[in-house]
């Protein structure tokens, strides 16, 4: 009983063959797959570096039109004091030909008025 115990716990040289065969293919697919991995990071890492590139053109560009808003906010703040000032004085020379025309009104009238009474005084 010992013997065939013992005999037992000694392998057979072609199942020994065949787990090392065994193992050796399971090795060989190990090693295919970390190979594989590999190659799967590489191109990972590769698109993070493209996508972080891409990101950092989205953001120059992001802040140089937020620079052009700021610069166009500015414009049109000064163009829209300008225009009220610009009205402010159109408003001023306007009521200032409206004077000069009721004084050249006035004035026409004047002259009527004298030009009437210098005829009525030939007349007398």
């Amino acid at each position: 009983a010992a013997a065939a115990a013992a005999g037992a716990a000694v392998e057979n040289p072609d199942e020994a063959e065949r787990r090392s065969a065994r193992e050796g293919r399971r090795l060989e697919i190990a090693e295919e797959r970390a190979r594989v991995l590999e190659g799967q990071v590489f191109r990972i890492e590769e698109q993070v570096t493209a996508q972080q590139s891409e990101l950092h053109v989205s953001l120059e560009e992001r802040r140089r039109l937020e620079q052009q808003i700021e610069a166009l906010e500015v414009e049109r703040t000064a163009q829209t004091t300008l225009l009220r000032e610009t009205r402010v004085s159109l408003k001023a020379a306007e009521a200032q030909l409206r004077s000069r025309e009721e004084a050249i009104a006035a004035g026409s009238k004047r002259r009527q008025d004298l030009e009437r009474q210098a005829v009525h005084l030939r007349g007398e």
